[in-house]
């Protein structure tokens, strides 16, 4: 088995053709005998002829790094705390499952899985070697699409691209691959990007921005939290000279203070239903100074953003919009918590002598990380993480604090952990097929008239219909298949 560094295969267009849309992928997210590994995958392919991969010492399936138009061979998993045969993954009707095989203690989720037990495992779900690593279990496609120009040169594997995003997995490409697209488009006059707190919407924003012709121009953020629908037009549009009392300064609001660039207005469903008309009548018409009767024509574009659903926002004002992207949450794209985590880890250890000296090392890339306790990466896998980016930034600040006095970077007591898995063996076919059909429809027990509703009132866009119904774009995928609803 190659263990090289060659791009495969050499006929990416004929493998590719004949590949699912997507498989189940097992990603590195620690290996604490080669940290350089994190951020590879075991691609569970069925279409490459296998029925099950094991996950060994220097045999077994291959771990790749897959990037935009690559998927570089890096061979199987080494270090002595590993067995020649650890981790079996097989499948049980439609669902993964996972068998210990190996000498050393492995958990699910958690808690631990006995050798020679095996479980139904799904996206999401959290395998760890007890001393050697911690992997996480995704829904991937067996490749990833070209960069577009743009985007290169491709960054080092795993370190913050030029947008600021620290991120590998497949879906954090698309979302680069948005921003461009949006950036790119010169007759987009609006767009809105949809996430939860934590996801980088204002980063999503001011990387089109300076991607775009308009990056030498202004870039106006705007919180529409603070805009009363009194002071909308004012605040927008800017006043006339002596309006409203003599010897008052013309203002130019922030259309005009915009001019040329991006007015950023975040958190637009805040914005009261009296003042859509004020910003209908930007986007239509022009601007036109409170106090004059001139109306001139609007020439920023408009980057609007919320951490509420696309349900939350108008029709009229939605509709207005061009593009529409989704910053996806952590839960949807696990592996990148670990690349989250070792950013945050950096940020917080260089540049402090006492810390460098403990827990900064390279690894074998010759790539600074952290050294830290494995209870912190597979925990913050397994935590809720409801502010995202942000929140794994203050559970590791508050670990980093914590390891001043114990010497040793962990899941800080401070944080509550979430309670690990109650396992269920995967011996019968009843608990698989009950564990399958869960896998399909599982959380929110969507109908088949309200997921063609949604992928109607959000025109077949995906991102933004899962977001609607509130599920993962996995979970979305499989409710389609299953009400044998097809794009439109």
């Amino acid at each position: 088995m190659s263990t090289g560094d060659t791009t495969l295969p050499a006929d990416p267009a004929a493998r590719i053709a004949a590949r699912p849309e997507r498989c189940y992928a097992v990603v590195v997210c620690q290996c604490i005998a080669e940290p350089e590994r994190c951020g590879e995958a075991a691609l569970l392919d069925p279409s490459s002829g296998a029925d099950e991969w094991i996950i060994g010492r220097d045999s077994g399936v291959a771990f790749v790094l897959q990037r935009p138009g690559e998927l570089l061979d890096c061979g199987p998993l080494g270090g002595k705390l590993l067995s020649r045969e650890q981790l079996r993954f097989g499948f049980a009707g439609d669902a993964l499952r996972v068998e210990n095989t190996g000498s050393q203690r492995a958990f699910v989720d958690g808690t631990e899985l006995p050798r020679g037990s095996s479980v139904v495992i799904d996206v999401g779900t959290v395998i760890e070697v007890d001393g050697h690593s911690t992997f996480v279990v995704e829904l991937r496609p067996p490749a990833i699409p070209v960069a577009r120009r743009a985007l290169l040169p491709l960054p080092p594997f795993g370190e913050p691209c030029a947008m600021g995003f620290a991120a590998e997995s497949p879906a954090a490409w698309e979302h680069r691959d948005e921003i461009v697209l949006v950036a790119s488009d010169a007759k987009a006059k609006a767009a809105v990007i949809f996430g939860e707190t934590g996801t980088g919407k204002d980063v999503t924003a001011r990387a089109i921005h300076a991607l775009s012709p308009r990056a030498k121009k202004p870039f106006q953020p705007v919180n529409c939290a603070e805009i009363t629908p009194e002071l909308a037009a004012a605040r927008f549009f800017g006043t006339r000279k002596d309006w409203p009392t003599p010897g008052t300064p013309q203002t130019d609001g922030y259309f005009g203070e915009a001019g040329d660039g991006d007015l950023f207005l975040d958190e637009i469903a805040c914005l009261e239903t009296r003042t859509h008309a004020v910003l209908l009548r930007a986007m239509e018409s022009g601007c036109q100074r409170v106090g004059e009767t001139t109306t001139r024509p609007t020439r920023c574009r408009i980057l609007a953003a919320t951490n509420k659903p696309p349900s939350s926002v108008a029709e009229d004002v939605l509709m207005r919009f061009g593009h529409v992207i989704v910053c996806k949450p952590l839960r949807e794209r696990p592996s990148d918590i670990a690349h989250v985590a070792r950013a945050a880890l950096l940020r917080q250890v260089e540049g402090d002598a006492e810390l460098e000296g403990k827990f900064l090392r390279k690894d074998a890339r010759g790539r600074p990380y952290v050294v830290c306790d494995q209870s912190l990466m597979a925990t913050l896998l397994r935590h809720p993480l409801t502010g995202n980016a942000r929140q794994v930034g203050n559970i590791v600040t508050a670990a980093v604090k914590e390891a001043r006095g114990t010497g040793v970077i962990r899941w800080p007591a401070s944080v509550p952990a979430p309670a690990a898995r109650q396992l269920e063996p995967a011996g019968t076919s009843a608990a698989a097929a009950s564990a399958a059909q869960a896998a399909q429809v599982a959380p929110g027990m969507r109908t088949r008239e309200q997921v063609l509703a949604a992928l109607e009132r959000n025109h077949w866009r995906y991102a933004p219909t899962a977001m609607d119904l509130g599920v993962s774009e996995d979970q979305l995928y499989r409710l389609r298949k299953k009400y044998g609803l097809d794009d439109r």
